[in-house]
């Protein structure tokens, strides 16, 4: 496939960080004469982190993010750019025959695809497969890439855009929802004139804190008959993020923590993690009196979106919150590729499909008045196959560390 691009070593560049820039084809692209691509070796560029912020506004394609998982050493930064302001930016780690793009969360287009694609394949003739994990994505926009693909559903983020103030964001609330808010902030306050709501960010969480949140969280599962998935791991992790872009919001009464949020911050946007409450406090709606409170410090700090992430609970739409598809898409190089790499495009069809059947499943029980309980043996079901097939379809040297580290994201159990 000839590609859409002219290829030439960058002029003024060291040799050790520059690999390639590529030029478009005046001919077939005459808006796009200005665009220059940039492909560079470790280490990032330290521009970038500015630029991620300003094009993305999203923890998963934040330097901070990648830096608290160990996935800048190595990773090769790709930039777009019309003179000198970037227009995309992708980092990208290389193991074997396949190139992941660590940047989840964001919209990817059709021209930012082709033009990564066309760079990857041209400059690197070992990789067959480029792998984007947890994109918004076009049907029409991949249909029009030029190369073989594979596009499932991975997950989806809520997500509710904020007003300009507390009021404006109350008064575009439900009725009932509204009411609520203003009942139970009135009877906690009532009932325990104690209660405290503080927003701390960055240095100044402490880290007692965060342990005790997660341990309200840890006894919610446990109650639900679920095993935490927290590890300890998980906890240094989320210490380490919190320190460079988090916040945690703490509910106390009497001094002692019953409920509160643990979340980062990254631009103008607000991801929520863990949000978790004290059962002894049930009947104060404390829970979502705490991811309210968190919102509206948000509202107050200029943020314009609070993404609830992945899980379609009730209460984020409550909270208007809206849902953004985010897509597994794997680009291959040729079909000739694609069958030499038969059993990658095999785990993804089967990870997408379980993935498929897994929503259908809940959404159905979801609509099912009074007669969930009917899908119940059938979610369960789905839940063993799953292990089963994830199992069966691992090898042994796929869990590289590159791999892990470019699709780990920060627990989200809010």
């Amino acid at each position: 496939m000839e590609s859409d691009y002219l290829f030439a070593d960058a002029p003024n560049a060291p040799d050790a960080t520059n690999v390639l820039t590529m030029k478009p084809r005046a001919a077939r692209f005459h808006s796009e004469s200005e665009t220059i691509v940039t492909v560079l070796q470790s280490p990032v560029p330290a521009f970038a982190e500015a630029e991620l912020i300003r094009l993305y506004n999203n923890l998963y394609s934040s330097i901070a993010q990648f830096r608290v998982h160990g996935c800048l050493e190595g990773a090769f930064t790709f930039i777009a750019s019309q003179g000198k302001e970037p227009t995309s930016i992708f980092l990208f780690r290389i193991d074997k025959h396949k190139a992941s793009v660590l940047n989840n969360g964001i919209l990817v287009g059709q021209k930012e695809v082709r033009r990564f694609a066309d760079a990857v394949f041209a400059k690197f003739p070992v990789v067959d497969v480029i792998s984007f994990h947890a994109v918004q994505t076009v049907v029409a926009d991949v249909r029009r890439l030029g190369f073989p693909t594979q596009r499932f559903n991975h997950s989806e983020d809520i997500v509710a855009t904020l007003p300009a103030s507390e009021q404006e964001y109350l008064d575009r609330l439900g009725k009932s929802t509204r009411k609520n808010v203003r009942y139970y902030t009135n009877k906690v306050k009532r009932d325990f004139p104690s209660w405290q709501y503080q927003l701390v960010e960055k240095g100044q969480v402490s880290e007692q804190h965060i342990r005790d949140i997660v341990q309200l969280k840890r006894a919610s599962l446990a109650r639900k008959d679920a095993v935490s998935p927290i590890t300890e791991a998980d906890v240094q992790l989320i210490i380490a993020l919190v320190r460079e872009c988090g916040f945690v919001g703490v509910a106390t009464i009497d001094g002692k923590v019953c409920a509160g949020s643990i979340g980062y911050r990254t631009g103008s946007g607000i991801f929520g993690s863990i949000v978790a409450h004290d059962a002894r406090y049930d009947q104060y709606w404390i829970g979502m009196l705490c991811c309210y409170s968190t919102i509206v410090k948000g509202i107050a700090l200029g943020c314009t979106e609070y993404h609830f992430q992945s899980g379609r609970d009730e209460y984020k739409y409550r909270l208007l919150g809206e849902r953004r598809d985010l897509d597994d898409l794997t680009v291959y190089r040729s079909w000739g590729r694609l069958l030499l790499n038969g059993d990658t495009a095999l785990k993804a069809a089967l990870v997408g499909y379980s993935r498929k059947l897994k929503t259908w499943l809940i959404d159905a029980a979801n609509t099912q008045a009074g007669g969930s309980w009917l899908l119940a043996r059938p979610i369960a079901g789905y839940k063993k196959l799953r292990r089963i097939c994830t199992e069966a379809i691992r090898r042994p040297d796929s869990a590289s560390k590159s791999d892990a580290s470019a699709n780990r994201e920060p627990t989200n159990l809010a």
